[in-house]
């Protein structure tokens, strides 16, 4: 049997996930039928509850976006874009859930509608793949300051620098974070999850042919 910590041993962002995942694992395999259902019924609630809570603020705030049926498919394709990547990413391998660009929301969005709506929409996102996540709240606080250094960036910069600008927003965010929560638990750096991280900021410059795409498929113009 392989050993994923020794006794005495510090706890890394790693050795952490692991161990979360195989709690995770365990009490699913030990849970009764009432009680999958019971958890299964409470997820459903919370999606319900986000979906809602994302519908009144956009019916609200932004009236214009939210009054065609177009631009409300086309956000809700964009989010699922991000959500079902990343629920599939947890489930098979959620140590590597550093490397899914959840970021590339905010710059999608902001590219077709507007930055306030944004940064909403990524808060909605954000909020639903915390529920499945290993280390929720590590995981929420380096989404919300990658998000704003994100938005920040997309308001400074021309259309055709403002995918690199905000890679480098992305990867900076994302790395005082991550350094600061392990400092927090151990002085010990795990490359392999700054790589994964290096790999994120990349991976947010898909950005761009994605909106050329949904584009195409939408009937949209941006900036671009």
């Amino acid at each position: 049997d392989e050993i994923i910590i020794s006794e005495g041993e510090l706890v890394d962002a790693h050795a952490y996930n692991v161990l979360n995942s195989l709690q995770r694992e365990y009490t699913s395999r030990s849970m009764s039928g009432d009680d999958s259902l019971r958890v299964l019924l409470s997820q459903i609630f919370l999606v319900t509850l986000v979906f809602a809570l994302m519908g009144l603020y956009g019916n609200k705030l932004h009236k214009k976006v939210f009054a065609e049926l177009r631009n409300i498919v086309l956000l809700l394709t964009i989010m699922l874009l991000i959500i079902i990547p990343s629920y599939i990413l947890v489930k098979w391998a959620s140590d590597l859930i550093y490397m899914m660009p959840v970021c590339l929301l905010a710059i999608m969005v902001g590219s077709f509608f507007n930055l306030r709506l944004a940064f909403s929409t990524q808060v909605f996102a954000v909020m639903l793949i915390s529920l499945v996540v290993p280390n929720p709240f590590q995981f929420i606080f380096m989404q919300l300051v990658a998000t704003v250094l994100t938005v920040f960036s997309m308001s400074n910069t021309r259309a055709h620098h403002r995918f690199i600008q905000a890679a480098i927003f992305v990867l900076v965010g994302y790395l005082l974070v991550y350094l600061a929560f392990t400092f927090l638990t151990t002085s010990e750096v795990d490359w392999t999850d700054v790589f994964m991280l290096v790999l994120n900021a990349l991976f947010t410059l898909l950005a761009q042919p994605l909106i050329l795409m949904l584009e195409r498929i939408f009937g949209v113009t941006t900036s671009l």
